[in-house]
């Protein structure tokens, strides 16, 4: 490493003064962190909870660390841990829902998000990975509760609007969801996914021309899924627009046959038309 803040080197000099002292091991983490220095972080609050193997703050640090160096796993056994001897801490609970989510396990991560909600209630990170915890098990109506309470509480958090819209479309609800989505796009106009979303929402709502622009807009930001493509092109068919249409099927022809093929339909139904006239 190049040169230290003087916090930091003071936090070392500490640690090598008195190297079995937990506590400051878990400062020095805390503070190699705040330097996006990751790997000295892991190595210190590793130490941290060797030697105060009782510190719910060295448990958490380390499973956050854990988290951002991917190591998903070691991850949540950490913030288990910390929630073992913290349960009433909701910043710990969150943080084990939102491990455990990352790790594909999203019915254990409901328990620990429920209970990050029933210790804050107001607190819109842990309502909002509750949302998406709840959308994943296929629950849109709690999912919309709790994501609508969020929204509420903290309204310029594009991608609380953007599973809001989501699970608001799951239950065929596309009003609501175009509204949601497009303050989604309002707040975060560079967000793909959200502009895929909104393109969905129109197209049920026979919107297709809106449907088609949000639609380009999400994949001149680089989301482009297969179905989002078949989504394009069946707007553009319902809007006689051939061009939009052969391009949609164009980039589901060789990965995507089954979907490419509805498109040829279109495209060739089209065709027709055109011919007869």
């Amino acid at each position: 490493m190049t040169s230290l803040p003087e916090d930091l080197e003071f936090l070392e000099r500490a640690v090598q003064q008195n190297p079995t002292d937990g506590e400051a091991w878990g400062r020095l983490g805390a503070a190699y962190r705040d330097a996006d220095e990751d790997r000295l972080a892991l190595d210190a609050y590793r130490r941290a909870t060797r030697f105060a193997p009782d510190s719910p703050p060295a448990w958490f640090g380390l499973a956050s660390v854990l988290g951002d160096c991917d190591e998903t796993e070691g991850a949540v056994e950490a913030a288990r841990t910390a929630a073992r001897l913290a349960p009433d801490k909701p910043a710990i609970q969150c943080l084990l829902g939102y491990q455990l989510l990352c790790a594909g396990r999203p019915r254990e991560a409901l328990g620990a998000l429920e209970e990050a909600v029933r210790l804050v209630p107001t607190w819109y990170v842990a309502r909002g990975l509750l949302g998406r915890v709840q959308e994943q098990l296929g629950d849109h109506e709690l999912a919309v509760a709790n994501l609508l309470e969020s929204v509420r509480t903290t309204p310029d958090q594009p991608a609380l609007w953007t599973k809001l819209g989501v699970s608001l479309c799951e239950l065929r609800r596309f009003e609501e969801a175009s509204r949601a989505l497009e303050t989604a796009t309002f707040h975060l106009p560079e967000s793909g996914e959200a502009w895929g979303r909104l393109g969905q929402a129109y197209g049920q709502l026979g919107r297709h021309g809106d449907a088609v622009r949000a639609f380009e807009k999400a994949v001149e930001r680089g989301f482009g899924p297969s179905g989002l493509w078949l989504n394009l092109g069946q707007s553009a068919a319902e809007l006689g627009d051939l061009r939009r249409l052969s391009r949609a099927y164009q980039n589901l022809r060789e990965d995507y046959p089954d979907e490419a093929g509805i498109l040829q339909e279109r495209l060739t139904a089209l065709h027709e038309e055109r011919r007869e006239r």
